[in-house]
């Protein structure tokens, strides 16, 4: 799988709302690369839009797909994760990493195809003239999915003196005298997740080793209770603090998202006033995570997992060949001045 991704660039070029895409290299186009193409798209504008016609050659053969026209929900209250401050080139090195995450991790054979992070997000991106309580609700679940990644999931593990505990707990319950089964067994039942790791646990890990900012933690875990369980009570002095929180756990996914897809670049910060653009690499917290579920649990340099190409390049900004395109997803030089928006 790796050869083959090498083996391909993909160039795209934007134009009067129609986007071009070919694939220089030996191997061609994977199958369904429109679909992940697509995906990447999607993250990198926030925008759950569809095309209205789409052609694709593959291996000499033509497909013309014509759509109904679905209008889509520009001006959504969930801003991208790259905004218009940042340079076209890490605009384009995010959906470089999103679309090698997507064609790495898609069920080609699954009924729906796409990649989990994209089904976990796509809710997003389609947030509009509803409740403020429902977008706090839908963006606390949204974060709470993605933890749920691979990446993350033996993150925030209780340590072995714990478990202990709450063994010897288990223990006492389980032998206690003139209780019900039934109750017995529904106390060990909600004790038992305790030997789990919970998302806010999982967050806490990511806080501990720089990943995310104590206020997009505490955000999360602010909103979730409040709108899971129907407490969100929103007053009129309060409704600033509530979009700050929102807008925190936006930051969180993001971030999470960037370390599961390996993306290493400028991005949005909106868990601060004023949404500066900052440099997060994702894959340094990708390889901190990794180490610290090694045997050893000791943090040291790791491979990285992301996969090598196909890269993607603007040939709207510039004439790029296949080997000046296919560069890791990394930033540019320190201290290089921004360059304008390529989008």
């Amino acid at each position: 799988m790796q050869q083959f991704l090498q083996k391909r660039v993909l160039h795209l070029d934007f134009e009067r709302g129609e986007i071009f895409a070919k694939v220089e290299g030996e191997e061609g186009a994977p199958t369904g690369f429109e679909g992940r193409l697509l995906e990447a798209l999607r993250f990198g504008t926030a925008t759950m839009f569809w095309p209205v016609m789409q052609e694709t050659c593959h291996d000499g053969k033509i497909v013309l797909e014509l759509s109904r026209h679905r209008s889509s929900p520009r001006g959504g209250m969930i801003a991208p994760p790259v905004g218009r401050d940042a340079s076209g080139e890490d605009f384009y090195r995010l959906l470089s990493c999103y679309y090698v995450y997507s064609c790495a991790t898609t069920d080609s054979d699954a009924v729906d195809p796409a990649a989990p992070l994209s089904k976990k997000l796509a809710g997003l991106y389609t947030i509009k003239d509803v409740w403020i309580d429902s977008v706090a609700l839908l963006v606390s679940v949204a974060l709470e999915a993605t933890l749920g990644e691979s990446d993350f999931k033996t993150i925030g593990q209780p340590d072995p003196a714990f478990l202990k505990q709450v063994d010897a707990i288990l223990a006492s319950v389980k032998n206690t005298e003139g209780v019900e089964e039934d109750l017995t067994k529904r106390a060990i039942g909600a004790l038992g997740g305790l030997k789990s790791s919970r998302a806010i646990d999982k967050l806490y890990f990511l806080r501990s080793i720089g990943a995310i900012s104590q206020t997009e933690a505490s955000s999360w875990k602010s909103l979730r209770d409040r709108a899971a369980h129907g407490s969100l009570r929103i007053k009129p002095k309060e409704l600033q603090k509530l979009i700050d929180q929102i807008y925190s756990t936006v930051s969180a996914i993001y971030k999470i998202a960037f370390i599961q897809i390996g993306y290493k670049g400028g991005h949005t910060v909106y868990s601060k006033h004023g949404w500066p653009m900052e440099v997060f690499d994702g894959l340094h917290y990708k390889n901190a995570i990794q180490a610290a579920n090694s045997p050893a649990g000791q943090v040291g340099p790791t491979q990285p997992t992301q996969a090598p190409g196909p890269y993607l390049a603007d040939t709207s900004i510039a004439a790029l060949d296949a080997t000046s395109a296919a560069l890791p997803c990394s930033p540019s030089q320190p201290g290089s001045a921004p360059q304008s928006p390529g989008w």
